[in-house]
């Protein structure tokens, strides 16, 4: 793996799996060298947003319980994967690095 793909954004999207690569792109949850644990949060936020996203709910509130949701899973990978830059997507500050 190279040194700039040792990165993952957590955030939802209409029928994506909820992790980005360093380029923007969907990742496979194969790709990601997690528990499954992990890979359970990561689809049911996923299989969440898609119902919630083609539902009548506030934008306003979905975006505050999914901001939520990627900020647990991401801290969770963080925890998981130390050496890599774990990011997840704020509705209000855009993309937020794990520490």
């Amino acid at each position: 793996m190279k040194l700039n793909e040792n990165m993952v954004q957590v955030y939802p999207d209409a029928l994506a799996n909820g992790i980005w690569d360093s380029k923007g792109r969907n990742m496979q949850y194969e790709n990601l060298p997690v528990s499954n644990d992990i890979i359970k949060d990561l689809k049911e936020m996923s299989a969440l947003y898609d119902k919630h996203d083609q539902s009548h709910f506030e934008i306003t509130q979905k975006l505050y319980d999914f901001t939520s949701m990627s900020k647990q899973i991401a801290k969770k990978i963080k925890k998981e994967l130390p050496d890599w830059k774990v990011f997840f997507f704020d509705e209000k500050v855009h993309f937020v690095e794990v520490e």
